[in-house]
C-alpha cells in the first residue's frame, strides 16, 4: 500500500515537473493607457500558454497580437491597468483610412516627430476612435466639433483648447494629410486629441 502511494506521488511529481518545463515564456510589448510622458519598458514577460477568455470560454486569438496594458485612462471602455489585449493590426493604409466603427486604437508614438520615445520605452498608446479631421488647415475646431458633436462628451470650450492647441503642433511642424481624432483620459478627465493616420497600428479585439 504504500509502495503503491510513494509510486502515484513520484509519477505526479513527474507530470508536474514536464508540465512546468514544457511551459514557455514570452515577450510581449506595453501599450501606454495614459499619459505618454510617463516612462513604461517597452517590453512584459509572459506564460505563452496564457489563454483568451471572453465569458468564461477560450477565444481563438490566431492572426492577432497579445499587449499588455499600463494605465487606467481607458477603463471607461473597460481596459484596465495591468489587463491583456489582443488586436488587430492595419496592415494598409486602406484599412487606417476607412474606421467605421469606434474602436480603442493603439497609435505607434515612434511614428509621431511631436513624441518622443527611446529605445527602451513602450512605444504605443492607448485612444478611442471618434472620427477623421481631413485637413487641419481647412478645417478648424468648430467644424471638428459639430462633426462629432454628439461623440465628445466635453462643452465647446474646452474642445477648442484641446484641439487647437495639438493642432498648432502639427501645422508649425509642418505635418499634413489626414488625422484621426481620439479621446482619452488625463488626470481622470476626458480629453482629445489629434494623430496622423499613418501613425495607426492595430485595434482591439478582446481584453482579458
Amino acid at each position: 500500500m504504500n509502495v503503491a502511494f510513494f509510486i502515484i506521488v513520484v509519477l505526479m511529481l513527474v507530470v508536474q515537473i514536464g508540465m512546468i518545463a514544457s511551459t514557455k515564456s514570452t515577450r510581449v510589448c506595453i501599450v501606454k493607457a495614459g499619459d505618454v510622458t510617463i516612462p513604461q519598458d517597452r517590453y512584459t514577460i509572459v506564460n505563452s500558454a496564457y489563454k483568451m477568455l471572453l465569458h468564461g470560454k477560450n477565444i481563438s486569438n490566431k492572426g492577432l497580437e497579445m499587449m499588455a496594458v499600463r494605465g487606467n485612462s481607458a477603463e471607461d471602455y473597460h481596459i484596465y491597468d495591468h489587463q491583456y489585449i489582443w488586436v488587430q493590426k492595419y496592415n494598409s493604409e486602406k484599412e487606417k483610412n476607412s474606421i467605421e466603427t469606434h474602436p480603442m486604437l493603439v497609435i505607434n508614438i515612434t511614428e509621431d516627430n511631436l513624441l518622443y520615445t527611446t529605445e527602451e520605452q513602450s512605444k504605443y498608446k492607448l485612444r478611442k476612435f471618434v472620427g477623421y479631421v481631413n485637413d487641419l488647415n481647412a478645417e478648424n475646431w468648430s467644424d471638428v466639433y459639430n462633426a462629432y458633436k454628439d461623440l465628445i462628451k466635453i462643452s465647446p470650450e474646452d474642445f477648442q483648447v484641446a484641439y487647437t492647441h495639438k493642432a498648432k503642433k502639427y501645422v508649425n511642424c509642418g505635418y499634413s494629410g489626414r488625422f484621426v481624432l481620439s479621446e482619452t483620459k488625463k488626470n481622470g478627465v476626458v480629453t482629445y486629441s489629434l494623430h496622423p493616420v499613418d501613425t495607426l497600428y492595430a485595434h482591439v479585439r478582446y481584453a482579458s
